[in-house]
């Protein structure tokens, strides 16, 4: 887990964000094959993971621990798995656009993207038209180079893009130009506006800056959120709900409510530690090998 965990991210000094940013890993080292499986359809026809669930607290690769929490994978997966979907093939300084629609229902979409640094200015934008998507089929949208953009204003930005259909926003994913520990995450300045109704709780986020894997959590609950997990962009409000006890007020769901975005994680060290300990596992011999292999094409 550290291993991975340091490929992406800075070494976190506390334990909670080791358990946060291992969570995520976890997560993307799921969406990626997935969404990489589904765009080749008819060369791969379906996906399963394992695990579900844990019969006791333990650390594991289930997406629902023992006491019934959602994992950041739980979420994940039911975003990657939508029946119509957007995916970002990230190769950057290039981004491929790909669709998929595995419903049962004819889709026309169209899809709008944009570049936006993390105070929400944008920087490129563009529409790649309507698609025609049969029940059953994926397809490459689009190839989008960004090397000329980034050249000159760096890689502080976020490739976003939606798709629509009938108006109708039914996916949007984000992706990064450079992995999280290279980047200048902003603190997000997310303020949250709670209304609670009949032992539910409805929680309106609003960002101030880009915010990556906002991770929503309320001591003393186990129930899922409605979503978690998710990228903000600036500026941006989302509103997600949660069944909280009944005797609980708004002053009550405040003092227990947690947000962290990565941008909050504290690292251990100095980034040259994190180095040193990548170098660390890439000279171990099982990784060695494994590194080897892949190279080679076994």
């Amino acid at each position: 887990m550290k291993y991975y965990l340091v490929s992406d991210f800075r070494f976190p000094k506390s334990f909670d964000d080791l358990v946060y940013l291992t969570q995520i890993v976890q997560a993307e080292c799921m969406r990626e094959p997935v969404e990489h499986w589904r765009r080749n359809a008819g060369r791969c026809n379906g996906a399963l993971y394992w695990q579900f669930n844990d019969c006791w607290p333990v650390s594991s690769w289930a997406s629902v621990d023992y006491y019934g929490n959602y994992k950041a994978l739980q979420y994940a997966a039911k975003r990657f798995n939508a029946p119509v979907d957007v995916s970002i093939e990230n190769n950057s300084p290039e981004m491929v656009v790909h669709a998929v629609n595995e419903s049962a229902e004819y889709v026309f979409a169209v899809f709008k993207w944009r570049v936006e640094g993390f105070d929400g200015e944008a920087l490129a934008e563009g529409a790649l038209g309507g698609v025609e998507l049969r029940s059953g089929e994926a397809k490459k949208i689009a190839g989008l180079d960004f090397k000329d953009l980034l050249k000159t204003r760096g890689y502080n930005c976020v490739f976003v893009v939606v798709m629509e259909s009938a108006g109708v926003v039914i996916s949007r994913k984000t992706a990064l130009f450079k992995k999280e520990r290279k980047l200048e995450l902003p603190k997000s300045g997310i303020n949250t506006a709670v209304k609670i109704s009949d032992g539910g709780a409805e929680l309106t986020l609003t960002s101030k800056y880009y915010a990556r894997y906002v991770r929503l959590e309320i001591d003393g609950v186990t129930a899922p959120f409605s979503d978690n997990f998710f990228d903000m962009l600036a500026g941006e409000s989302r509103t997600v709900t949660i069944k909280i006890p009944p005797s609980w007020d708004e002053s009550a769901l405040y003092k227990a409510l947690n947000i962290k975005t990565v941008a909050d994680v504290e690292p251990a060290g100095e980034p040259y530690r994190d180095f040193l300990y990548r170098l660390k596992m890439n000279l171990k011999p099982i990784n060695l090998i494994k590194k080897i292999i892949f190279a080679i094409g076994l």
